[in-house]
């Protein structure tokens, strides 16, 4: 991790401005350093070769950007651990994983002022240790898991065009008797999961997806009428602001936070995804806030999470909660943000609102 406390308080943010505004200039350099060094890389993206592997880092360069503003390498090294594991389930050399990362250290150290590339150089070369290293295996759906069985099925069922069966599928467990938190946990956000990963792969298309992202929301639509018409619990004062961050456009997180916050009897504010920070802090405004509930899914989006809340702090106090993939597994990043709590389950952020 690295030690920015020497360097002026707004240094990482600074080294962050000036990679995002180069961003595209650093990759498009990186990019034609990589494919004359490496030719074979090209072979990745064949006749798109250099738009391809343009965009890939200039997507690299969002996330060690949204890592430097934060003062964090882990970030960044997951992101890279990511691509590894995509790169080795579709039988692609992750060599090229690395010597894209060496171009485009190169490029910024051409690039970047020294104070700025001091804070920049740690993070990004615990990218490039992590592109060096052996491929983790990339989470997949499971018949093993809790519930595996109900959310393969559902899963199987939305891919094969029947979306009216798979909502009955998961409401029939629900009339069964398992609670709709669990369905939301270990069926509904898994089955969501599963299907960003086979689209990360290429085993399903972009319409199938969004086929089966839709019978998702159906579903949820289905077992929060039903749960709430079969509760009564005791009404809570105050409520509940759930959203995602502006540029965060993963809506089903958040939805099911919503969901899971009216069953348990608070008001739930639902503002949905890709919420301007403006709008946020007006909603905090408008209603009888009691709490927020806030979600970042992309690493890129942490930086925004935190301008969120700084801007939310000005106007007011409010207790707010952080979740979502961008957070992974450290347990420091919500304070980081300005955040009052992690919740790394919509049942946990539940649980945190008493």
């Amino acid at each position: 991790m690295t030690d920015a406390s020497t360097l002026q308080p707004n240094a990482g943010a600074f080294a962050a401005t000036l990679l995002r505004s180069a961003g595209r200039a650093i990759a498009s350099h990186a990019t034609e350093s990589l494919l004359e060094a490496h030719p074979d890389a090209g072979l990745l993206f064949g006749k798109r070769a250099y738009r391809g592997w343009h965009d890939y880092l200039t997507q690299r360069v969002d996330e060690l950007a949204a890592a430097v503003e934060l003062g964090t390498d882990g970030l960044f090294a997951r992101d890279i651990s990511w691509s590894v594991a995509a790169f080795a389930a579709r039988q692609v050399p992750t060599s090229t994983i690395a010597y894209g990362l060496e171009a485009l250290q190169a490029a910024i150290t051409a690039d970047l002022p020294p104070k700025s590339l001091a804070l920049v150089e740690p993070i990004l070369e615990a990218g490039i240790e992590a592109a060096r290293g052996e491929a983790v295996e990339v989470p997949r759906l499971s018949s093993g898991a809790r519930h595996g069985g109900i959310a393969l099925e559902f899963l199987e069922l939305v891919l094969q065009g029947r979306r009216q069966d798979a909502i009955d599928h998961v409401l029939n467990a629900f009339n069964a008797g398992i609670p709709v938190g669990e369905l939301y946990e270990s069926v509904l956000l898994p089955v969501q999961s599963e299907l960003g990963t086979m689209w990360h792969l290429g085993e399903v298309s972009v319409p199938e997806e969004h086929a089966a992202t839709e019978a998702i929301r159906g579903a949820m639509s289905v077992l929060a009428h039903t749960a709430r018409a079969r509760s009564n619990p005791k009404r809570r004062p105050g409520a509940v602001l759930v959203g995602a961050v502006e540029g965060d456009r993963h809506d089903i997180g958040v939805r099911a936070v919503a969901d899971l916050i009216e069953i348990a009897g608070h008001t739930a504010i639902y503002l949905g995804a890709d919420v301007p920070t403006r709008d946020l802090v007006r909603a905090c405004e408008t209603f009888d806030t009691a709490a927020i509930v806030l979600s970042a899914t992309l690493t890129i989006h942490a930086p925004v999470i935190a301008d969120a809340i700084r801007a939310i702090r000005d106007a007011g106090e409010y207790r707010v909660i952080v979740g979502g993939n961008a957070f992974g597994d450290d347990n420091t990043l919500a304070g980081r943000v300005g955040a009052d709590a992690y919740a790394p389950t919509p049942t946990k952020a539940v649980e945190m609102l008493g």
